[in-house]
């Protein structure tokens, strides 16, 4: 990367930062080199592995998991000081400042905002993130996630995309990335060459983008060409197949010799940097993922991976082994020295531009905690969270016009949660907990039936009289969350809890993450898709319920599937 690239976009340096950059590459040895190359994973408060990061491998940043506050200060602070040259600290800032810590704000999954149909939601988003997670110590966001919601079968996409349409993804990323990276944080689109085609996950297998070239430009291609000209300074690299355009660039290549983009120098060197023109830093997903390990072995897939024109490793499968793979393939000539200089400058410029230097000598990396305080879960994020929770929340078929719901029409409730998440108080139970109260408060009388209790020996469930005689409408509730390595977000019927009285009492359901159910429940005539769990959204998809508010939520993607009985 020459002087002219680093002052150019996205990196935009002055002469004095360029200076700071060639002076730190020129003293940096091979084991540094090799070091700086990984971002490595911190999810515990443990000094030892911390010291063994900072001081031994010299990595050159690392990514949080949600911790506490104080863990997540202690952490970052203590890494900093350790460090020679400062550190990148990444986090999944996808819902809101939420993904560095569990005391900050949980805003809104970007389905959410892409339901608002306004794109600056995203923006405030992303000033959020930035606001409360540089606080916290962090500076660069994985995040937006750009991938296009095509397939709703996809297991891992789901909530975290903001759409089906490239304009509004297009536009809602523009928007994230302009204001995370304005108020100093780097932004990472994510995940090249576009995730939501197929409907496999790339954690688990090597996922395909099986779109033209054409259609691909169009779509996932328009998208990045909309976040480079926003300046995103970060793109991460998806385990993710583009046969297209790899036999577009090489015509003779064989489909056994096809690679996934992390290790493809076709897609990163001749698509997203000579074609779409992206000079910033690139970071690969992931590296532990199957998506790539079942390729490549493993000590070839890590140098085959920076040779192919990846910056940064994202995470190791042995720490140890792994550094030490690059390190021995650096001194060997095996990695080529010229691309890994080129690699360093651009982590190098990275912190340049974030002016890592200048607050590593003035102690302002991270925050104390008394000014923490004044960002950490603050009045006007939470604000903002409730406000695009009243913009999103979508309803998507009303065909019996039950809505609006009131304690004089429908009292007796008798309600079905069904969860498979890892949010706190997003499981069965807790949900359950959460609806009868509110509802309780506002007058009903809620019976709550238990997944895990049958009602009876088979062909002696309650009778249908019985249930009709006791309650005057059934609501379905589920919470069936999108996350790594789970292949399906499907309903989990259990112990005949399936909507079988729909013929003679009054049902309906909400969703408060999969927006596609309608494939599970056609007949169900009332469906209401919010898009993400916490109690602020709870309370407001109640409100409009009972026609408090009116649902103004568009729908994002297709939550009929593409099936004609959904809609019925």
């Amino acid at each position: 990367m020459n002087d002219e690239q680093l002052r150019g976009c996205p990196f935009y340096l002055n002469d004095s930062q360029i200076k700071w950059v060639h002076d730190t590459l020129d003293s940096m040895d091979d084991r540094e080199k090799a070091g700086q190359l990984f971002c490595l994973a911190v999810s515990q408060n443990d000094v030892q592995d911390m010291q063994k990061m900072a001081k031994e491998y010299k990595i050159g940043g690392y990514m949080c998991r949600a911790l506490p506050a104080p863990d997540i200060v202690e952490i970052n602070t203590f890494m900093q000081k350790m460090a020679k040259i400062p550190m990148l600290v990444a986090a999944n800032f996808e819902c809101g400042p939420v993904g560095i810590s569990k005391d900050a704000t949980d805003i809104a999954s970007f389905l959410e905002i892409g339901a608002t149909g306004m794109p600056e939601n995203a923006g405030k988003l992303g000033a959020a993130c930035a606001r409360e997670g540089a606080a916290l110590g962090a500076n660069w966001s994985f995040a937006p996630v750009v991938d296009i919601e095509y397939n709703w079968r996809n297991p891992i996409v789901g909530t975290r995309a903001f759409g089906d349409d490239p304009e509004l993804v297009a536009a809602c990323a523009q928007e994230y990335i302009i204001h995370a990276q304005k108020n100093g944080m780097a932004a990472s689109a994510k995940h090249f060459p576009g995730d939501g085609m197929d409907e496999r996950d790339q954690h688990l297998v090597t996922s395909i983008n099986s779109l033209s070239c054409e259609e691909w430009d169009q779509t996932y291609g328009k998208v990045y060409r909309s976040c480079i000209d926003a300046g995103v300074m970060t793109i991460m690299i998806g385990h993710i197949m583009l046969p297209s355009y790899s036999k577009f660039y090489c015509p003779d290549m064989e489909a056994e010799d096809m690679l996934p983009a992390v290790c493809a120098p076709e897609l990163l060197q001749g698509l997203l940097r000579e074609k779409l023109g992206f000079k910033g830093l690139i970071v690969t997903d992931a590296t532990n993922m199957a998506g790539s390990l079942v390729l490549v072995d493993r000590r070839k897939l890590l140098v085959d991976m920076i040779n192919a024109g990846c910056d940064m490793l994202l995470f190791t499968y042995n720490t140890d082994e792994d550094i030490q793979c690059v390190y021995e393939a650096l001194c060997s000539g095996e990695l080529s020295r010229e691309r890994v200089d080129d690699a360093i400058q651009r982590i190098l410029g990275l912190k340049a531009a974030l002016q890592l230097p200048e607050k590593q000598k003035s102690g302002q990396l991270v925050y104390s905690m008394d000014q923490i305080k004044e960002y950490l879960g603050c009045e006007k994020h939470r604000m903002l969270a409730r406000e695009i929770a009243s913009q999103a929340v979508t309803l998507v078929k009303d065909k019996q016009k039950l809505l609006p719901i009131s304690k004089d029409k429908y009292k007796r409730i008798y309600l079905y949660v069904i969860a498979d998440t890892k949010e706190k108080n997003g499981d069965e139970a807790g949900l359950r907990r959460i609806l009868t109260e509110k509802l309780t408060a506002k007058g009903y009388e809620v019976t709550c039936h238990d997944n895990e209790i049958p009602l009876g020996p088979m062909g002696k469930q309650r009778a249908f009289q019985e249930m009709i005689d006791s309650f005057d409408l059934i609501l379905y509730v589920f919470n069936i969350a999108t996350y790594s390595n789970k292949t399906t977000v499907r309903i989990n019927w259990k112990n005949l809890n399936y909507p079988v009285y729909i013929p003679v009492i009054p049902t309906m359901a909400v969703s408060f993450a999969n927006p596609y159910h309608l494939v599970d429940i056609p007949r169900i005539s009332t469906l209401v898709n919010a898009y993400k769990f916490n109690e602020d959204i709870v309370d407001v998809v109640i409100e409009k319920l009972q026609g408090e508010s009116s649902f103004t939520g568009k729908n994002p993607v297709n939550p009929f599937c593409n099936m004609w009985d959904t809609e019925l």
